[in-house]
């Protein structure tokens, strides 16, 4: 019997593709596997990894997920600053104590942090089923108004840290804001040299254009949803009016947490003494693999552990955790799972700011491929976030394999008036560095021309 004939069964679908590391996604993987069966983590560009599930499974929770927040809409609202503080505080407590606790007391506050960051994850989850259930209906129903749902009305974490790096000395923002780049368990704050690079990227005129705009939002929004008497469609809207901020500052809260638990996963490491395992390499140690750590005493066995050096699959099944790290069974698995796109030449998405251009495609994977995009090109990325935004500027249009209305990708290019489609799925995959396409955001199409 084929080791992996239980992966077969399932009609797999793109849900995200992120910074990855065991640590970082183990608890929404069990979360989501709970309602999924299946959740598919396969490596690409390093520290990279797409991630796959059924896709039926996934809409019916999904769904379930959509019906249980409208009816619930203003609690769930409500409850958003204590559960992000909750996610928050057990983290910076773990890493303060990393190096003065007792071990049983470092599994406790660890445990705690497992609890809070699952009991979080439906507003890690929700902009996903806002982007796929909702946003059709309600650009019907609103038409031009949509725009006035999708415009937050508090500035971002991120937002604030521009404006503080025109205003504040480097060292200042460093301080405060240095964690926005932690986006996985090994990677580094901000230095004042990183800030000093990002500082040149910054105009005093747009940040003073966004400020204004969010200003405004409030009151726009107000006097739109006064008109709503249909109260399934008044939950909608104001979920996804208010995750027009939620979207990006859940992100921001998960960030920070891990950005305070790097000094137990560092600690973690210097128990193994071998120079060979790296932090990256013990930000893939199962929860329970720590558990052992500090209840037990016992390491797992370092070679298994350095196995996870090279890239390796991890999948939940019906709530068990499994890792492949043989290079053979590797493939199998790819094979069962990733979809064939060669001959693909055209692409339909949605549409997140009309407008038309041409221009020779950049495919940008990983942070590191941002230095290839000139003046005139065509940014094609698998999502974007805001350290992607000096690049974008140079774009002529940009297309994201994920997203919707709130994603980033939609929500930058809006404001710098650039063609975009999100939501194509695949772009990364059908298109290649230096193609010639076209984008035509007014139908969501996006294509390679001779």
């Amino acid at each position: 019997m084929n080791k992996f004939n239980h992966l077969k069964k399932y009609d797999y679908r793109i849900w995200a593709t992120r910074p990855s590391s065991i640590a970082r996604e183990y608890v929404f993987m069990k979360h989501i596997a709970k309602h999924v069966d299946i959740f598919v983590t396969i490596p690409k560009e390093k520290p990279n990894a797409t991630y796959y599930m059924d896709k039926d499974l996934f809409h019916k929770y999904s769904m379930k997920l959509l019906n249980n927040c409208v009816k619930n809409y203003k609690k769930h609202l409500k409850e958003y600053p204590k559960k992000r503080k909750n996610l928050i505080e057990p983290a910076k407590k773990l890493g303060k104590i990393a190096r003065t606790a007792s071990k049983k007391k470092l599994w406790k506050m660890c445990n705690k942090y497992i609890k809070t960051a699952e009991e979080f994850q439906d507003y890690i989850m929700l902009p996903f089923t806002l982007n796929e259930n909702c946003e059709t209906e309600l650009i019907k129903v609103f038409k031009d108004k949509f725009k006035i749902i999708v415009q937050a009305e508090t500035p971002t974490v991120y937002q604030r840290f521009e404006k503080m790096l025109l205003d504040k000395p480097l060292k200042k923002v460093a301080e405060k804001y240095g964690w926005l780049n932690v986006y996985s368990l090994s990677e580094p704050p901000y230095t004042e040299k990183d800030l000093a690079k990002l500082k040149k990227t910054v105009k005093q005129e747009e940040i003073e254009k966004t400020f204004s705009n969010i200003k405004k939002s409030k009151k726009e929004f107000s006097e739109l949803i006064k008109k709503v008497k249909n109260k399934e469609l008044r939950a909608k809207a104001t979920l996804m009016h208010e995750y027009a901020f939620i979207k990006n500052d859940r992100v921001d809260a998960w960030k920070k947490a891990l950005y305070y638990l790097q000094p137990f996963f560092q600690h973690l490491r210097d128990m193994f003494n071998d120079k060979d395992i790296t932090l990256r390499t013990i930000t893939n140690l199962t929860y329970d693999e720590i558990k052992q750590i500090l209840l037990e005493g016992k390491l797992p066995d370092p070679k298994e552990i350095k196995k996870r050096n090279k890239p390796f699959i991890h999948y939940v099944y019906k709530d068990k955790m499994h890792i492949v790290t043989d290079s053979d069974e590797i493939e199998e698995i790819k094979r069962i799972v990733i979809k064939d796109v060669s001959g693909r030449k055209e692409l339909k998405g949605s549409t997140a700011s009309k407008g038309k251009a041409k221009g020779k495609a950049v495919i940008v994977k990983t942070l590191k491929d941002l230095k290839k995009v000139k003046k005139g090109n065509v940014l094609i990325a698998r999502t974007t976030d805001p350290r992607y935004t000096p690049y974008m500027k140079k774009a002529v249009a940009i297309v994201a394999d994920e997203g919707g209305m709130l994603s980033h990708a939609a929500l930058t290019s809006r404001e710098l008036g650039l063609p975009c489609i999100v939501g194509a799925k695949i772009a990364t995959r059908v298109f290649k560095d230096g193609d010639l396409v076209e984008v035509d955001a007014n139908k969501g199409v996006v294509k390679k021309i001779k």
